[in-house]
């Protein structure tokens, strides 16, 4: 569980998250075990082990943050139609949904060897020319 004072939103931009005193936000993340992250994935076949990597995966959940003059321009944009909500202090602070970014478990991904794939062109060219 973290208790984050900001996080990034969909457009990629920190926005503050709404907190009163002892009131946070809280968010369950998943993350990739730093040794294992960026590593080759376990378990996997010898011929394509080289050809893995654990990386950490992210989702989007909603959260309550600060309504900022962008974040009305932005939301006509996307599409969010998200309501406010003012807050009871003097500041006049508004505060509105928006979904936030949070690490969401650790998975593998495995990218094609270019050898392979320019070996196999080449003979799927050569089985053609023989037909």
């Amino acid at each position: 569980m973290i208790e984050p004072e900001g996080g990034k939103n969909q457009d990629d931009q920190f926005v503050e998250l709404y907190r009163d005193g002892d009131y946070r936000q809280r968010f369950y993340e998943l993350s990739c075990h730093k040794d294992i992250k960026n590593k080759p994935c376990r378990f996997m076949d010898k011929k394509i082990h080289e050809h893995s990597r654990c990386v950490q995966k992210y989702s989007y959940t909603y959260a309550l943050v600060k309504d900022t003059g962008r974040s009305h321009h932005q939301q006509k944009i996307s599409n969010k139609n998200f309501p406010t909500f003012p807050s009871k202090g003097p500041e006049g602070v508004t505060w509105t949904l928006d979904y936030i970014r949070v690490r969401s478990g650790c998975s593998c991904v495995v990218t094609p060897n270019p050898k392979q794939k320019r070996k196999l062109k080449h003979k799927r060219i050569r089985h053609e020319d023989e037909t």
